[in-house]
Order: C-alpha cells, then sequence, then structure tokens
C-alpha cells in the first residue's frame, strides 16, 4: 500500500495539479509520467478472449497488476463489431454497478448491424485479429455505398487495439499505455490495510474534496478511469463541441486540458474551457489520405481531454488522453473511406436527427423581457406591417405565474389560447421556455407531484435537494428516473399543460443543471439520482443530464399531437440530435463572439448535432449596427435563425433598429425564406 501513498503525496509537485484542480485528473496524470518513464505502477493483460452467442461479439478478462506484479483485480471487457466499420469496447466490473451513458446514447437499432467476424489467434505474437467487411448501405435518397475491410489487432499481453482499414493502420488504442480503472473502494477499506493511519492525511482527500464552500464525499472512493488513442498519419483532429474555440482541435498544455463538463456560463468568454453541453467524440482527418477515423467516449461524468495533434510531415501520432471522473470506460472507433462514411456511422451509432417542421427554419423572434399578451401581438402585427416575415415568436421565463412552469401569468397574458389563436392565423407558432427547477411552493401541483413521488434528485442523506435559480428555493426532476421521465413527458399534454395548444412547442433552457450558489453553478457532485434500480451519484451522469430532460420532453410531445415536435436546448450530450436543435448559449453582441459561433456551429454539426444556431445579434450588449447587421447576415445561413437578447439590452426587433441598417436586416429575413426550400431540401436528405 506505500506505492499508493508515495504516488497520492506526489500530486503537489505538479505544476499540471495546480493548473486543473481536480484530484482525478491529477492521479491520472502522475501515472502518466511514470509511464513516460517506463515505470508504470499498473499493467493489464487480457484473458480468457471468446465469442459469444450471437454476431460481432467477442468478451474474455481483463487482469490488473500492480507494480509488484501482485493482481489487484479482474475486470470485464467485451467487444461489439459492426458492419458500418465500428468498434465498441466496454470495460467494467459488473459488480461495481456503475452507470452506462451507453444506454442513454446508443440506438437499439445498431444491434441490425452486427456483422460476422473472422477471428485468429497468434499465439507466438500473442495478439487477437479480428476481420470484418465494412458496408455502409445507401440510405434514403442517398446516392452513395462504400465498402472496405476493417481489421482489429487486439495485444492480450498488455492491452492495446491496433484498428485498420484496408491494411492501412488509422487507430491505437492505448499506444502509450494510459489505461487506468480505479475501483471502488471505500475509505474504510483503506484504513483496514495500513497500519499507521498518519499516512492517510493526504489520501483521505481523495474521499473527501472540498470545492469552494462545497465538500463533496465519495463514499465510493477514487474511481476514474483514462485511456489514450492515437490516429496514425491522420493529423488534424476535430470535434469536442461545444468548444469556444476553433473548430480545428489544438495542442492542449498539461495544465489546461479541454473540459468536458456541462455548465451554466453567464456571459462567458472566449477564454472559457467548458460551455453548457458536450460530445466526446473526435474524427481525425489528413486531406492526403483516403481514409479517416474517429473516436467516441462514452462517459458522462466530468471529463479532461488532452490533445497532441501533428503537423502534416511529423513522424508521431497526433493523439487523445482521456481521464473522465468515474463510471466504466466505454468507447466506439469508427473507419471508413470518407468524412461522409464516418458521420454516416455515427448517425448509425447515435441516432439519426428527426425531421424538422417547416416552420422552425424560417425566422424566431425572442427576448428575456416581462412581456404581455397585448406586447406580443403587438410585436407579430408590426413585423407583418413591415413585411418582415416570422414564423414564430418565444417567451422565456416571465410569461410564467411567478416562474412555476406549465402555468401563465394571466395578469399579462389573459387569454393565451386567444393569444396563440391570433398568431396561427398570421402562421405564427409559439414557443414557450420550460426549465428544469421546479420552484418550491406546496400549491405549485408539480412540484407537489414530485414530492410526493420521489421523483426529486436527493441529497447524500436521501432528503431532497432544494438550491436557488430563477424562482429561488427550486427543486430538480430526476429524470435518471424512469418514472420522472414519464411523468414529465405527460406534463405536455394538452390536459395538463392548460392553455397550449399543439402549436405551442418548448424550449429547455437551464438543463446543464444550472443551480444557482452551488460550486460549478450545478449540482452537487454527491448528490443522488435514481434509475429504477440503484442510486447513483450526480458526478455519474451530470453530462447527459440535459439530454434525459429533452427525451421526455420530446416523448411528451410526440404523444400530445401528430405533428412534429420542436424543442430547443441548451445543454446536450452525444445522441442530442434525435431529440431537439441547440443553440450556442449566451453569446456576446461582438465580432470575436460572431466568429467563434461560426467554428462552434461548425463542430457541432461534425460532432453530429445539425440543427444549430446563436441569440442574433449577441444574447448580451447593445451592440453597434455594424455588428448588428453582420451578425443578421451571418445568421440568415445559420440551420436554426432567431433573435434573442438579454432583458438588460435596447428593444431589437429589426422594425426598431435604425434606418442605416433595418433594410440590411431586413433583406438578410428575406434571404432566409428564399432559402427555406433548399435547406428542407437538404434536412430531408440528411434525415432519410
Amino acid at each position: 500500500m506505500g506505492f499508493i501513498i508515495d504516488f497520492i503525496s506526489k500530486m503537489k509537485d505538479f505544476k499540471f495539479c495546480e493548473g486543473v484542480d481536480q484530484q482525478f485528473y491529477c492521479r491520472n496524470m502522475i501515472l502518466a509520467r511514470y509511464q513516460e518513464k517506463g515505470s508504470p505502477f499498473f499493467t493489464y493483460k487480457l484473458s480468457d478472449i471468446k465469442s459469444i452467442s450471437g454476431k460481432g461479439v467477442i468478451e474474455g478478462c481483463m487482469e490488473c497488476f500492480n507494480k509488484m506484479k501482485v493482481k489487484t483485480a479482474t475486470l470485464k471487457i467485451l467487444f461489439h463489431f459492426y458492419e458500418c466499420g465500428i468498434m465498441r469496447v466496454i470495460i467494467e466490473k459488473p459488480e461495481e454497478k456503475r452507470l452506462k451513458a451507453s444506454e442513454y446514447v446508443v440506438t437499439e437499432e445498431l444491434l441490425s448491424y452486427a456483422t460476422d467476424l473472422d477471428i485468429k489467434r497468434d499465439e507466438k505474437e500473442d495478439t487477437l485479429t479480428v476481420t470484418h467487411e465494412m458496408s455502409i448501405q445507401c440510405g434514403g435518397i442517398s446516392p452513395y455505398c462504400s465498402k472496405a475491410t476493417c481489421k482489429y489487432v487486439i495485444s492480450l499481453s498488455s492491452f492495446g487495439i491496433k484498428c485498420f482499414i484496408n491494411d492501412k493502420l488509422a487507430i491505437i488504442v492505448n499506444e502509450k499505455q494510459l489505461f487506468n480503472f480505479e475501483q471502488y473502494r471505500s475509505l474504510q477499506e483503506l484504513l483496514d490495510q495500513v497500519k499507521d493511519a498518519s499516512d492517510l492525511v493526504i489520501p483521505l482527500t481523495q474521499w473527501k474534496e472540498k470545492r469552494g464552500e462545497s465538500v463533496f464525499i465519495s463514499k465510493k472512493g477514487p474511481s476514474s478511469v483514462a485511456l489514450d488513442f492515437s490516429f496514425n498519419n491522420l493529423p488534424e483532429m476535430h470535434g469536442l463541441s461545444e468548444r469556444p474555440r476553433n473548430c480545428l482541435l489544438e495542442k492542449t498544455e498539461e495544465d489546461l486540458p479541454y473540459r468536458l463538463f456541462n455548465i451554466d456560463q453567464f456571459n462567458s468568454d472566449l477564454h472559457q474551457q467548458s460551455l453548457y453541453g458536450n460530445v466526446p467524440f473526435v474524427i481525425a482527418n489528413n486531406p492526403g489520405q483516403m481514409y479517416n477515423a474517429a473516436i467516441l467516449w462514452l462517459n458522462a461524468s466530468d471529463t479532461y481531454v488532452r490533445a497532441i495533434p501533428q503537423g502534416k510531415d511529423s513522424i508521431e501520432n497526433s493523439a487523445l488522453h482521456f481521464i473522465s471522473e468515474c463510471g466504466i470506460l466505454e468507447f466506439a472507433t469508427f473507419l471508413g473511406n470518407s468524412v461522409y462514411d464516418i458521420e454516416s456511422s455515427y448517425g448509425r451509432f447515435t441516432g439519426p436527427m428527426k425531421m424538422p417542421q417547416l416552420f422552425t427554419l424560417g425566422y424566431h423572434q425572442c427576448r428575456w423581457n416581462k412581456d404581455t399578451q397585448e406586447e406580443v401581438l403587438e410585436i407579430s402585427d408590426k413585423l407583418e406591417a413591415h413585411k418582415i416575415p416570422c414564423d414564430c415568436l418565444w417567451l422565456d421565463i416571465e410569461h410564467t405565474d411567478n416562474k412555476k412552469y406549465f402555468t401563465w401569468d394571466h395578469t399579462a397574458f389573459p387569454t393565451p389560447l386567444e393569444m396563440i389563436s391570433k398568431l396561427n392565423d398570421k402562421g405564427r407558432n409559439l414557443v414557450v421556455i420550460v426549465d428544469p427547477h421546479l420552484k418550491q411552493d406546496s400549491t405549485y401541483s408539480v412540484y407537489d407531484e414530485a414530492i410526493k413521488n420521489n421523483l426529486a434528485i436527493l441529497n447524500p442523506d436521501k432528503t431532497v435537494l432544494v438550491g436557488d435559480c430563477w424562482p429561488d428555493k427550486s427543486i430538480w426532476l430526476d429524470y435518471l428516473n424512469p418514472k420522472a421521465r414519464e411523468y414529465w413527458a405527460s406534463l405536455f399534454g394538452l390536459d395538463k399543460y392548460k392553455e397550449t395548444t399543439a402549436s405551442t412547442f418548448i424550449w429547455n433552457d437551464m438543463n446543464e443543471p444550472a443551480i444557482f450558489k452551488q460550486y460549478d453553478n450545478t449540482a452537487p457532485k454527491d448528490s443522488l439520482h435514481f434509475d429504477g434500480t440503484e442510486f447513483h451519484e450526480h458526478r455519474e451522469l451530470h453530462n447527459i443530464y440535459g439530454l434525459l430532460e429533452i427525451s421526455a420532453t420530446y416523448a411528451g410531445l410526440a404523444k400530445r399531437s401528430p405533428l412534429r415536435p420542436f424543442v430547443l436546448t441548451r445543454s446536450f450530450f452525444s445522441g442530442a440530435q434525435r431529440y431537439a436543435a441547440v443553440w450556442t448559449g449566451d453569446c456576446g453582441g461582438r465580432w470575436d463572439h460572431l466568429k467563434l459561433n461560426i467554428s462552434m456551429l461548425q463542430s457541432l454539426a461534425i460532432c453530429g448535432i445539425n440543427f444549430t444556431g446563436a441569440d442574433i445579434p449577441g444574447f448580451f450588449d447593445n451592440p453597434p449596427d455594424d455588428v448588428i447587421a453582420r451578425w443578421y447576415q451571418a445568421g440568415t445561413f445559420f440551420p436554426f435563425m432567431r433573435a434573442h437578447s438579454d432583458r438588460k439590452n435596447q428593444k431589437r426587433e429589426p422594425y426598431l433598429l435604425s434606418e442605416k441598417i433595418r433594410d440590411k436586416v431586413a433583406d438578410s429575413i428575406h434571404l432566409r425564406y428564399e432559402l427555406i426550400p433548399y435547406l428542407y431540401t437538404y434536412f430531408y436528405e440528411y434525415c432519410y
């Protein structure tokens, strides 16, 4: 046990432990440093590898040895192979019952792509070679087919995988031997293994972590997972949305890796490492090669990624090092003859985007403001009077009764159905905001039912978590709980969401979840969720909280009416394209934020989320005329075009803008409507 004490005590000596104040990242970086020096703490070997029932599946054991050659654990490893060029690997310790994010991401249809395998064991090299034919068939109206041979060489004596397409090496899994899987262990178990309790002064912090004024207890102990991936002769890497950076992945410093952690960044700046959503997907490219490759890291906990891209002439491979706080270790590799192959396979893996309604491709008008029914109809009339087309008006949180969602402020909106009818008469729809925080008020039926039916997120002592958000004291639904998702979906029924119609659509905001006055403005890491069978700490599922909410919202709208649902979300994860459009959140009305948002939308598209947009002409600030005009001109070509602003800003409806730019803005909106037939056709081709 002494080497573990020594290992953790060295955390204070490394720069990266100061730059990233997260113990799980620091522990894995120390492991990486020792690995680079040729003195690894752990080694991993595969055994009992065999095919099991069903096509395309291989299972085995992974034995873990410490530096004294003592076996410390046996893990289960499972390989799935699919004909569309995908290898999926799951490494877990089943008795630990860790959360599997993939259960909420991967589509059931993927099973239909399981493929026959040719498996050969090389006793001399101690490897297992798995080969199958890749076939990406024409889908819908797309005139495209692709075929290739995929080969995977799995090293058994020292865990690693080489992935080939048409005999060209594309991906090396665990090339740098940075694999790590920390096992659950209570603090008492550690105490039982050492003689001198004074040695535990530093390790104790690994179970009890202080963040600002918050203290998080991890009863299961350190449980991070990590792995490295290398791309052979594919120097350019794109992905890891939603990064406020260039579309191309840049080299990260050890003390400043990319962070994948959904967080409410109010008025974020250009140096922020994490925003409202993320997709842990990276595609590698080399314009001079006839193949591409990609990685999807399937973990929903706080994750750091070290990116090491290489130049085209470098003999080194571009590399990624994923480090996640907890959960199982699961990933998928994608091989293809082109970027189209990769994107097509990724769509099969996480599910296709649903075809949007025609009106959603038009111009949307929104503002965070204390609107009234009269003002909404006035905006509609003035847009018409100025011959500015608009398909949808939006209502922010102030339309509710004291920020109680699924209600109306009847002082400001005395007859919502009449208002909706008048909008519909002009060919317009309405979108209303519904956030996941529920005002703590026993007279509020949604709050009351959530409490009575045990549907809320809990504190570690299993009392209901109460925090602060727009309504002040609030609770949050536990969307991991299937009953909570079912209940949430039912709330959108016209029998429950009074004074709405089938043409009232939904905006899910603040769903990271955002909780004021908490560390990282989100739920405490040790708060509890229930999956119907087991309790899980929030740290295990943080990044899919928003995904779970929008899946329930979508289900509710789909059940409410045969009309195709429309949902807009701020928080997202891989697979969100099945349920919602995404916007980039609270950007500024500035030149640099305009440039940044264009790159962010491109990156989101690479990660499979294509129905995206940004607040035009920036949510914050009172931008000058030239910035407003350029935002609208760029926004014309965003897949989702919505004007939105902070309530502190001057009103910016197009007809209120200065004469200098009013015509330019109107021309941009008119051009948008000329493009809609093209956009609609393109979405049809993409979705089908």
